[in-house]
């Protein structure tokens, strides 16, 4: 069991859509589920309806209920969801939240996979993951704070989370219920996304020192897009998958082309310099800001990465 984490508008989404080009690979996309159940039930056996009750009444910052997006988004028809679930349910032989979360995804795509989950905000609770999962492993996927802040206040969930001034540990709690709907969705500064983002990755460095490194892996955003099949040669690595260069070959067109030398007209060097004064020492700790010739990749370049 692998999870794909980060602060958010980090590049998680492209992420998961290349591994998912592997055969052997499925990822769920934004559970948010897991800290809620883990604080009702712990690893203690729970009922069906119960765990059910839980992951039913999880919704999106646009309202949307996680079970139809899912559904929808896997482009999956199954009548009677909740009733043919917990039939197929009947044969688990324990009945933790990971038991019922393991069925909940072999229902969804068989069984024989390589599992990972997408919920970017996991990783402020990935000591709570490691109680339930013990061989769980974690990709931490890392964007310069910057350009990742700027992103945050264009998204409409981010500025909900934002205004929402929740502890870090909280923000995928708050989809319990659809309570994310309540927070505002006025605008917010830069300033403010910038601190937001601080203090998520502040949680993620100072957890991860606690987890063995055989079960931690820190992958640059930037390097996914520019050295695209080094960088998944070595999560393929990571995760122990079987060796599949097609899926590696596909996920190289995926990348939008010049993404990141795009990236360097979004903000004047003046105000970059600025903000990156107030997490100037978790930027560092992450390798960034990152040499200007990461923003420099030409026609020329991109071509030849695909054509390799």
């Amino acid at each position: 069991m692998f999870f794909i984490i980060g602060t958010g508008r980090c590049g998680t989404k492209l992420l998961r859509q290349m591994l998912i080009n592997h055969p052997k690979v499925k990822i769920i996309i934004e559970s948010h589920f897991l800290p809620m159940l883990y604080e009702k039930f712990g690893t203690e056996n729970v009922s069906f309806r119960k765990f059910y009750d839980v992951i039913e009444n999880h919704f999106d910052s646009a309202g949307n209920s996680w079970l139809l997006t899912i559904q929808k988004k896997e482009k999956l028809k199954i009548d009677n969801f909740q009733q043919n679930f917990e039939k197929y349910c009947e044969s688990i032989n324990h009945k933790t939240i990971k038991d019922y979360y393991e069925a909940f995804a072999s229902f969804l795509y068989g069984k024989g996979y390589y599992l990972g989950d997408k919920t970017p905000h996991y990783g402020t609770n990935m000591l709570m993951i490691k109680k339930i999962w013990k061989n769980a492993k974690f990709i931490h996927l890392t964007r310069d704070g910057i350009h990742t802040s700027i992103s945050m206040t264009k998204h409409r969930g981010f500025i909900k989370l934002i205004n929402s001034k929740l502890s870090v540990e909280l923000l995928d709690k708050c989809h319990y219920n659809a309570q994310i709907q309540t927070f505002s969705d006025e605008k917010i500064t830069l300033d403010k996304a910038v601190k937001f983002w601080k203090k998520i990755v502040k949680k993620i460095i100072t957890d991860s020192k606690e987890i063995p490194n055989n079960d931690y892996l820190e992958i640059k955003f930037e390097n996914l897009i520019n050295d695209t099949s080094k960088t998944l040669y070595k999560i393929g690595s990571f995760l122990e998958l079987p060796e599949d260069n097609d899926w590696i070959k596909r996920s190289v067109l995926l990348p939008r082309a010049f993404y990141l030398f795009n990236q360097k007209s979004i903000i004047d060097s003046a105000e970059y310099d600025y903000y990156s004064s107030i997490i100037k020492e978790e930027q560092q700790y992450f390798g960034y800001p990152l040499d200007k010739k990461y923003y420099k990749i030409n026609k020329l370049d991109f071509y030849r990465k695909i054509f390799q």
